[in-house]
């Protein structure tokens, strides 16, 4: 199988306006450079996770958006991360399509701990954690009325080989790090915007983000927006 890009190949996302001055927030030195031996560990070992990861979802026939540090690495901002998540479209009864998901993450090598992924499931929480060898794959499941809806309808392909990639938009992967407000997600919100500006649909990120601001009662957030959006203007 072709080895999937952390980095997105020449034309597969539309390259920013020339006349854009270089931004300081994309290192001359990435953090994954290939003198570090041990990101050269934990980078085989994510592509190792997400070819197996779209081998599965390809063979399910599921809908799934790739989210987090590896969308963030995808859209240009190199920086380590440790394990890769996903939302997935379940689109039908929810035990029967996890037990399906399940089938097929662990045909493709994944292990999965099933007592404890219906355990969470019966605590109302939609998300399924396995393991291909030590790398954690988090998958997040879409249910009616959530925002995860937005997000697949929404999703960005990335490269020309099949299966093929799908990353959660840009402006998807900005307000969900602004939400998780640590200060390695902060950095990745203002790289984000700053190298992917010209490729965002600006109206539907503030939509985005005073919609998770209304529903956790964080007004700051679409301060915090506003503020990285003059900032990198």
């Amino acid at each position: 199988m072709r080895r999937s890009p952390l980095i997105a190949p020449p034309g597969a996302i539309p390259a920013p306006s020339p006349s854009k001055a270089p931004s300081s927030t994309a290192s001359a030195t990435p953090p994954w450079s290939a003198s570090s031996a041990r990101w050269a560990e934990v980078h085989a070992s994510l592509e190792e996770v997400v070819d197996a990861l779209v081998a599965a979802l390809a063979g399910a026939d599921t809908v799934y958006a790739l989210l987090g540090g590896f969308a963030v690495n995808a859209y240009g901002f190199p920086r380590m991360t440790r394990d890769v998540d996903v939302c997935v479209d379940v689109h039908r009864d929810e035990a029967e399509a996890v037990e399906g998901l399940l089938d097929a993450l662990e045909a493709a090598g994944f292990r999965a701990n099933r007592p404890a992924i219906r355990a969470r499931l019966d605590a109302g929480r939609g998300l399924l954690t396995v393991y291909l060898g030590l790398t954690r794959l988090d998958v997040f499941l879409r249910r009616p009325g959530d925002a995860w809806g937005s997000v697949l309808e929404n999703r960005r392909p990335l490269g020309d080989g099949e299966p093929g990639l799908w990353l959660a938009s840009p402006e998807d992967i900005v307000a969900m790090k602004l939400a998780a407000g640590r200060p390695r997600d902060l950095e990745d919100v203002r790289a984000m915007v700053d190298l992917n500006r010209d490729r965002m649909d600006l109206a539907r990120l503030r939509r985005l983000v005073a919609d998770l601001a209304s529903r956790s009662d964080r007004a700051e957030l679409t301060t915090m927006l506003e503020q990285v959006l003059a900032s990198t203007s």
